[in-house]
């Protein structure tokens, strides 16, 4: 659900950055709405690609975990931190890594899908295809870029999240309950 109004969302801004006619606003409510079935189609299949591209991985990440973390409930292998907790750790690390560069890598790709469904008269399945082609000889740039922005993302809700964490302990220093909670909550709520 996430990524089809994220997907609306930006569809809107797209109209509104490519000028958008003459009451920018509405009309690119307009065109979000015309192009409604397409832009559902195309969020429905990066839903699907996503899901089929990361399945390995998770069945890779869940066997480790069976294996490794069964024994106990999580809050004690996040309390006590014991050895197998370590090992599960350090070989999910590079499952994780590979997860993530297989992921930019197709990401950097499908970065041009919608603005292919939104200006082109491009077949719907055909659209992943084209914006690979358009993305072709700049997939590192968009890597890059891709990551910087992940990077930054995840540097300024680290950020909010301190500074929400401090205001917690400023104004209710002597309340009985876990600040992480409160930690967790102000993360989810950015």
């Amino acid at each position: 659900l996430l990524i089809v109004l994220a997907s609306l969302e930006l569809a809107a801004l797209l109209w509104l950055l490519a000028g958008g006619g003459k009451d920018a606003v509405f009309g690119s409510l307009k065109k979000v709405a015309s192009l409604f079935p397409r832009l559902l189609w195309v969020a429905a299949q990066l839903v699907v690609r996503l899901l089929v591209l990361l399945a390995p991985f998770a069945v890779l990440l869940g066997a480790i975990a069976w294996i490794y973390l069964r024994e106990h409930d999580i809050n004690y292998y996040l309390t006590a931190r014991p050895p197998e907790f370590w090992r599960a750790i350090i070989l999910s690390l590079p499952v994780l890594s590979l997860a993530l560069w297989v992921l930019l890598r197709q990401l950097s790709g499908w970065v041009f899908v919608l603005p292919v469904v939104m200006f082109t008269q491009t077949p719907l399945m055909s659209t992943f295809a084209a914006s690979k082609r358009l993305a072709e000889g700049r997939r590192w740039r968009i890597g890059r870029t891709l990551m910087l922005w992940a990077a930054i993302s995840i540097g300024l809700g680290a950020l909010a999240t301190l500074v929400f964490r401090l205001l917690v302990e400023i104004a209710l220093p002597d309340l009985n309950i876990a600040i992480e909670h409160f930690v967790i909550l102000g993360a989810i709520l950015l």
